[in-house]
């Protein structure tokens, strides 16, 4: 379901479980998200910021900070374009702070240009609205 305003909403069915999954012997499977990583895709750059939504372990992370990160990567976008901030993060508990996460933001996206911010477990803190309609 996508919702179209000032943001988009990607919202994972939990009928899809998990990213990865061990099959037989233990090894390790990771079901493609084609569907879901096309939306992103398609768009990519409309100004909007995307919210992705589902169940506890349905792959959000996973298809934002894998799937997504490789094609962006694979399509030309620099590593340092691609930021990624994990705010369950014991690191970056100080980011929960709307003013330091907005400074922290500001100054690794100086000089400009298009920069693709995964802010993961967004719920953590109060106002982040805020921060990202900055």
């Amino acid at each position: 379901m996508l919702i179209f305003s000032d943001e988009e909403k990607i919202i994972i069915p939990k009928k899809i479980v998990s990213a990865k999954l061990f099959g037989i012997g233990g090894t390790m499977k990771i079901i493609k998200r084609d569907r879901y990583l096309q939306k992103l895709i398609d768009r990519r750059e409309n100004g909007l910021i995307k919210v992705i939504t589902g169940i506890r372990r349905c792959g959000k992370s996973f298809l934002l900070f894998n799937l997504f990160r490789d094609y962006l990567i694979n399509d030309g976008v620099s590593q340092k374009q691609v930021i990624t901030i994990a705010l369950d993060s014991e690191e970056n508990e100080n980011l929960q702070n709307r003013e330091e996460l907005s400074s922290y933001i500001r100054s690794i996206t100086e000089g400009g240009g298009t920069f693709y911010i995964y802010l993961d477990d967004v719920q953590l803190w109060e106002g982040f609205e805020k921060v990202l309609n900055g």
